[in-house]
């Protein structure tokens, strides 16, 4: 087997390159436990693009550590299981900075979203759906508790620069009526 130090440091490179990518695109690491790591986007201001930025950042991981995988000769490369959930996010009221300790449902349905995915899949709860499906291919999966779940595979062709974040989207708010009614 690989020596602890090797995988240490193959597991630290992998979530140096989440937060990075995470990073470019507006994300934010919310925290890191042994192989895991929680990434947020939408905090300290929300945008009905976070979800689909988090989409890219996750197809992008997903192929950097597979190619990563390919061009090594480890024989326990790290492996990528990715949980998508959107929804609302609690902190400390007084906390406004991104690296602020974050709570809720959201985390954790994301966490065991991750733990229905396979190694390289990115698996999407249908609450995170309507965001994405225009703009993304998504494969229905096997329900888990009554929910559909859905598999994140790729990019649409209708790809478009707002679908990453760059500029403003015409699209409706998903979930937000309550908001919008105040």
């Amino acid at each position: 087997g690989r020596p602890a130090e090797a995988l240490d440091q193959a597991l630290r490179d992998a979530q140096t390159l989440c937060a990075q990518t995470a990073a470019r695109f507006g994300g934010h690491v919310a925290g890191a436990l042994g192989g895991e790591l929680l990434l947020y986007f939408g905090f300290p201001r929300a945008s009905d693009t976070d979800p689909r930025r988090a989409a890219v950042v996750a197809l992008e991981l997903a192929h950097a550590l597979r190619r990563r995988a390919q061009a090594s000769d480890d024989l326990a490369p790290v492996e990528l299981r990715i949980g998508m959930h959107t929804g609302l996010l609690t902190t400390d009221s007084a906390e406004t900075r991104p690296t602020a300790p974050v709570f809720g449902v959201t985390p954790g349905r994301a966490t065991k979203l991750a733990l229905e995915a396979g190694p390289g899949e990115i698996v999407v709860s249908a609450d995170s759906y309507p965001a994405l499906a225009a703009t993304f291919e998504l494969q229905p999966i096997a329900a888990t508790a009554g929910e559909p779940l859905y598999r994140l595979v790729a990019e649409s062709r209708a790809e478009s620069a707002a679908a990453r974040g760059r500029t403003g989207n015409k699209m409706p708010f998903v979930g937000r009526a309550s908001e919008r009614s105040e």
